[in-house]
Parts: C-alpha cells; structure tokens; sequence
C-alpha cells in the first residue's frame, strides 16, 4: 500500500500525505507481530503488549488484529491520542470510513488540543476540498508552543492551507514564527518555498532552497523537490537558460504531474523559441491547474507565437471566464483581436484591462497594434514576459 495522496479541488500540487503501512510482505514483521499475540495470550490486559499490538498489525496491514487490540486498550481505560490513530487508520484500512469519522469525532472531543487528532480532523477537511475548515480545525494546536515532528507537520500543513487560500502574508508569517522559535523543519521550509516564491519574494526563497538542497545533500538523502522551482525560476532572471532546464528536469524525473513546473518549463521552451514544445509544457500546466487563469494566459501566447491565434483566443476567453477580474487575460484578448484586425472588439477589451489594471503591458501592445506601431519582436518579447507573470494570475498557482 502506498502512501495517500490527497486533493484540494482539482490542485495536484497541493498535497497533504498520511504516513501508509508498509508492504505486508515482511516475514520479521509479521514475526514479531506473532511473538507479540503470543505474549498477550499469556498477559491479556498488558497496556504496553496491547500497544505493541496495535501499532505492528497496522505496519503489517493486519487492521483487524490492530483493531481488536486498540478496543481492548478502550476496555481497559488505557487508551492513548495515539492509540486513537493507530485505530482510525486500522478502520479505513478495513473499509471502514464511518466507523473511522465517528471515532475520530469522538477523539476530538477527548483530545480537544491533541497535535494528531488535529491533524486528522485537518486531513478529512482536506479531503472534502474545504480549507478554510481544515485551517479551523487546527486551530486547536498551536505548533509554537509545542516541539517535534508533529508541531511541524501542523505547521506545514496550516502554511499549504493558507497558501491555498492565497492568502500568502499569514502563510509566510506563520512558517517563519515557527522556524524563529523552534529552528528549521525541512517540511515547514519546503513549503515556505512554494509561498516565498507566489509573495514574488524570490529573493528570500533563493537563500533558503540552496540551504535546503545543502542539508539533504549532507545528510545523504535525495534532492529535494520544493527547491527546484525558486532555483529554475532564479536562474529565468537572471537568462541562465540552461541551468533553468536542468532544474526542471531534476524536477519533472521527480513527479511529472506538478502544473507549477510544467509552466515553468513552458517559459523555458518560450525563451529557447522552441514554440510547439512550450505549447506541450503549458498544455500540461493546464491539465494539472485546470481552475488556475495564469496557466491558460501562458498556453494562450504560446499559441499565439506559433501562429494558432484561433486557440489563443479560446485560452484567452478560458482564463477571463475562471478569472473576470485577471486584467492580463483581458489586455492578451486585446491583442489577438487586434491581430484579426477587429478594432472595436480590441478596443473593448483595452479599456476592460485598463480599467482593472492601469499600463497593462498587453493593453498596451494591443494599441500599438491598431495604430501599426508594433513589431513581431515587441510581440514575443512581451510573449515572454506576460508568462512568466501569469504564474500569478492575480492569485497562486497553489502551494504544494
């Protein structure tokens, strides 16, 4: 059994994942889980070999044994916060899920301030696509009070919330409290990237993802994935084409279903003038961002550059229907109208783009089209640019 991936809306790059069973297949597992029933045989009210139980069935995907051992800790008044997770995961594991939700209620009700029962409570609200009840949900810890592996995770998971509801300010304020009072968590880090980078802060983000990439390396373990994106998109800035690929293929050999770096590498192919290839990559990004504005506004002038106006036109119409209020997919419709030589409708779409966003830059390409004032270049110039800010829409593409 793999570990669980869960979803808010349609955002594969928001994740949160639940710690699964290992593979069932492990004779000195499955060995001392034996041993274990066999001392409780002897000792059936041992607390201690019950929770030995518990806890082992479930690593071995035994959930009815981890089941009846946590009732019996239940029986005996014996029952841990712990226990309690060790149970709901037994219960969904067996097919369970009502069963799961009453008893995780219930916990929430024993273990008002308990890290893992909020953390539960989080997930299932996760789950549901709610975040704004995921974020009340952990409300009832708060991770600068507590240390270890689990103030982390709360706080980890309370940044990806607030990171969610773009609300980019909180999220940040929240991982760097937490780092100032108990030091750095790679998990809290990894997602202080992703908000760094959304907060256009790519400054502070640099620092830290090179930070991140220096401990993993030191402590031996693999390259880690929330550091490719500041690094791909530093190195964009500053025109090191080159290393930004590599930082994208460390990535996407990695996980190849993130929108965030499929539509960086769409921005790569962009600045190579490999069209068709950045009309491959941002077609992606749509794929895994489908409610996201910014992705159909860079796949709109990738389309655009290779001459498929037509297309551009539906992803430009596509990204003001998700988002009315993203002057840059009015200011790129007025473009394309221009090119088609549709001055009243270009016209329109100016003013629509101007009236939200004064000195639109694709409102302004769009005029000096009518007045025949423009060049091809200013058009792939600005091509380039508008992608690289539609990663923002006037929201994030989403934490990760």
């Amino acid at each position: 059994m793999t570990a669980r991936t869960l979803h808010i809306h349609d955002n594969p790059a928001f994740t949160v994942t639940n710690p699964a069973p290992t593979e069932p297949d492990d004779a000195q597992r499955l060995e001392r889980l034996r041993r274990l029933t066999d001392f409780l045989a002897l000792d059936p009210r041992n607390a201690r070999l019950l929770r030995d139980c518990a806890h082992e069935a479930l690593r071995a995907q035994r959930f009815d044994t981890a089941i009846g051992a946590v009732r019996r800790l239940q029986l005996l008044d014996e029952e841990r916060a712990a226990d309690r997770l060790v149970l709901l995961a037994a219960l969904r594991g067996a097919g369970r899920a009502a069963e799961a939700e009453a008893e995780l209620d219930a916990a929430s009700v024993r273990w008002p301030g308990e890290a893992g029962i909020a953390l539960e409570r989080a997930q299932r609200w996760c789950e549901a696509g709610d975040a704004e009840r995921a974020l009340q949900a952990l409300a009832v810890f708060d991770p600068l009070e507590h240390a270890g592996p689990r103030a982390g995770a709360v706080c980890a998971l309370r940044v990806r919330l607030l990171h969610h509801l773009d609300r980019l300010d909180e999220a940040a304020a929240a991982a760097e409290s937490f780092t100032a009072r108990h030091g750095v968590d790679e998990e809290v880090e990894a997602n202080l990237l992703a908000v760094l980078v959304d907060a256009s802060r790519l400054e502070e983000a640099l620092p830290r993802a090179l930070g991140l990439v220096a401990r993993s390396e030191s402590a031996g373990q693999s390259f880690p994935y929330a550091a490719a994106e500041p690094l791909a998109l530093a190195a964009l800035h500053e025109g090191r084409i080159e290393s930004a690929r590599a930082w994208t293929d460390r990535a996407l050999a990695q996980r190849d279903d993130d929108g965030r770096m499929w539509l960086i590498r769409g921005l790569v192919h962009l600045l190579e003038g490999a069209t068709a290839e950045a009309v491959t990559a941002l077609a992606r990004s749509v794929a895994a961002l489908p409610r996201h504005a910014g992705t159909r506004v860079a796949l709109g002038w990738a389309e655009l550059m290779r001459g498929a106006r037509g297309r551009a036109r539906e992803a430009f119409t596509e990204a003001m229907r998700l988002s009315p209020d993203f002057a840059e997919a009015h200011g790129s419709l007025a473009v394309v109208e221009a090119l088609d030589r549709r001055s009243e409708a270009a016209r329109a779409a100016i003013r629509r783009a101007e009236g939200l966003q004064p000195g639109n830059a694709a409102a302004g390409l769009a005029a000096a089209l009518l007045e025949d004032r423009c060049t091809e270049a200013e058009v792939a110039r600005l091509a380039r640019l508008v992608v690289l800010r539609s990663r923002r829409r006037s929201g994030s593409p989403g934490g990760r």
